[in-house]
């Protein structure tokens, strides 16, 4: 009976090991997958910069591409997003449609980060300004909805016509409080840079790192290793 118990529990661990070792290669599979992304989002940004597509029939080939448009920010439908952090702080991004004089088409523009503190100080209106101006940015496809409902924007309440405060800037959904159509990508805004100590502060930066995959692929190398030389000494103390 303990020489099958024994065997159940070495066949365990070697099964343990060798997924620990099989998740490490997937690990490093999504690192060159990542890396080459990276490379493709680099030369998309090198381009110079552009206007807002006419057409939306292959928005994938936009995203990453460099625009200029010129317009005026709609203050009344500002939104914020909330939970984003810019150096370590936390706060929100403001988030405007800018109608867009020459076409008429508007589009959201994620204008950048504002403080928590100051945010709760201040209504949005304080920080979303009107006027006609020029801005550069980064089109971006609509974020999906988060797939577990709990991390989902509500819907609007009986008699609620406006969600001020948005988890995910999805497209589609915000579409449905405001009265003219959005064009179906939003705008990173890069510049131009607020005064020093105004906000919102832009984000031209675009994550290229190759993220934490190579050393999520060694923890997991690492727990394939101990697995299967730990039931090697086991075995051989048993026997």
């Amino acid at each position: 009976m303990r020489k099958n118990r024994s065997k159940l529990f070495i066949v365990a661990v070697l099964l343990l090991g060798s997924l620990c070792i099989r998740l490490g290669f997937w690990q490093l599979s999504r690192r060159e997958a990542r890396i080459a992304r990276n490379e493709s989002i680099e030369q998309l940004l090198s381009f110079s910069p552009a206007g807002l597509p006419g057409e939306t029939n292959s928005l994938e080939q936009w995203e990453y591409r460099r625009v200029n448009i010129r317009g005026i920010f709609d203050a009344d439908e500002s939104i914020v997003l909330r939970n984003r952090a810019y150096l370590d702080q936390p706060g929100v991004h403001l988030i405007s449609p800018m109608i867009i004089e020459e076409t008429g088409t508007a589009i959201l523009v994620d204008r950048g980060w504002i403080p928590v503190t100051q945010f709760l100080a201040e209504e949005i209106a304080a920080y979303a300004g009107s006027g006609d101006r020029a801005i550069t940015g980064i089109l971006r496809l609509s974020d999906p909805e988060p797939t577990f409902a709990l991390l989902a924007d509500p819907t609007l309440a009986p008699g609620e016509d406006h969600l001020k405060e948005w988890r995910v800037l999805n497209v589609q959904r915000i579409q449905e409080q405001i009265p003219y159509t959005l064009f179906p990508m939003y705008l990173q805004m890069t510049e131009p840079n607020p005064p020093p100590g105004s906000y919102p502060v832009p984000n031209p930066e675009t994550d290229l790192s190759d993220g934490p995959h190579l050393s999520y692929a060694i923890q997991w190398f690492s727990f394939g290793v101990v697995a299967f030389v730990g039931s090697f000494l086991w075995w051989r103390h048993k026997a």
